[in-house]
Formats: structure tokens, sequence, C-alpha cells
């Protein structure tokens, strides 16, 4: 009976965090890119999740270039990728054009199929003037969809 309420409880859990519009799923890194989540997605065969993120520079243009994400989900459980995508350049460093838009994804592999939520996802980029040596930034509780 205890472990059905912990389960309830859970799932109640889940629903309030599903509805809280509060979340703020926007940050700024340290060369002052604009970053936004637009998704992530799992694949239930493959136990994969593509993180999409978009990308905004506000500055002069200028090259960007991603080293590592790691996601963690809410049971614990830690998964990192050095894989990722600009458009359809993998693992590319392009040239981000003043106020411009981009989006990438990361890809994450042997994700438990039971990560309903992302508690933290932490993305490691390379400063453009190199002179940043702490260029991450971090989510919070992002929304799962799987497939």
């Amino acid at each position: 009976m205890q472990s059905r309420l912990n389960e309830l409880a859970d799932r109640n859990a889940e629903y309030k965090k599903a509805i809280d519009i509060k979340h703020t799923l926007n940050t700024t890194d340290a060369d002052g890119y604009q970053y936004g989540f637009v998704s992530a997605v799992g694949d239930k065969t493959t136990k994969k999740i593509i993180v999409t993120l978009n990308l905004y520079n506000p500055g002069e243009s200028r090259d960007k270039q991603m080293a590592q994400a790691q996601l963690t989900d809410y049971a614990g459980n830690t998964y990192e990728t050095y894989e990722y995508q600009f458009g359809s350049m993998d693992n590319a460093k392009p040239t981000t054009d003043r106020n411009t838009n981009f989006k990438f994804k990361f890809f994450f592999a042997d994700v438990s199929v039971e990560t309903k939520r992302i508690a933290s996802l932490t993305v490691k980029a390379y400063s453009s003037t190199w002179g940043n040596s702490d260029m991450t930034f971090n989510f919070r509780d992002l929304p799962v969809e799987w497939k």
C-alpha cells in the first residue's frame, strides 16, 4: 500500500511540474549568447534522447563551438554526450551572425525510458573570445516526450 501511495505522490508531483508556467526555460552564457529550451524527445526503442535548444547571438558575428552536455534525471542518473549538431552540421564550429537564431541538438544514448523530466541539463561551450574560462550554462526541470 505504501508503495502505491509513493507512486501516486510521484505522479502528482510530475503533474504539478507540468502545469507550472513559472519555469524559466531561457539562459545566457558568459559570452552573451542567449539559449532557449525547445524540446527533449526520446525514442523508446533506441533509448536515445535528442535535446533541442535555440541559440541567439545578440553580439557581433563570431564562432561558437559546444564542448559537452550532461543530463541528470530525477532518479540521479547522469548521461553525458559530446555529440551535437548545429542544423545539419555535426560537431561544427559555425559562425553565428549578429541577431540570428540557430537551433542545435544534443544526442544522449542509453537513457532510461522512465525519465519523464530532466532535473538538470548543463552544457559546456568554448568561449568565442577564449578569454572566458567558465562557459557553462544550465537548464532545470525540462519535460521529456517519449515516442
